[in-house]
């Protein structure tokens, strides 16, 4: 069943905020980071994507291994959009109807492309692949500044 709401907010957020509930702060769960191995079935495109990504959220630290399945589903997505994407632009946005009768209709990968994108868009935010992503992953919204978290956790 799907979760319904907002995602909870990081402590090191609601610390940020000023704690508006008042509410007691638990630490949040950090486990160790560690890089995914790649599955098998990721291939084509989808596995460029891997090999892009990964490196660079390894260097992160945002990656841990029970990760790999999201961002397995992240790199297919992103092979799907590239693909609706390349369609789009070979066959155009108006193609003949299936029936043959002469009619145009407007490509199926339209609605592919928009769907794709709404994946990619939705795993990015998961695996933290733009900046405000990250900060919300991470938890620090202005790293040049001490917040005094560690201390506020204790």
């Amino acid at each position: 069943m799907a979760r319904q709401g907002r995602p909870p907010k990081p402590t090191a957020l609601k610390l940020i905020d000023g704690n508006p509930g008042k509410r007691t702060l638990q630490a949040d769960p950090k486990p160790p980071p560690s890089k995914p191995r790649r599955p098998q079935w990721i291939v084509g495109y989808a596995r460029t994507e891997w090999e892009r990504v990964v490196p660079m959220l390894d260097g992160l630290g945002l990656l841990i291994a029970v990760d790999r399945t999201v961002l397995a589903a992240y790199c297919e997505a992103a092979a799907g959009l590239k693909a609706a994407s390349t369609d789009l632009r070979k066959r155009g946005y108006l193609v003949e109807s299936a029936r043959g009768d002469g009619y145009l209709i407007k490509n199926p990968s339209n609605q592919l492309l928009k769907d794709y994108a709404r994946l990619v868009s939705t795993y990015s935010a998961m695996l933290g692949l733009s900046p405000g992503d990250r900060v919300r992953l991470s938890g620090e919204a202005r790293p040049s500044v001490d917040l005094g978290l560690e201390a506020a956790l204790r």
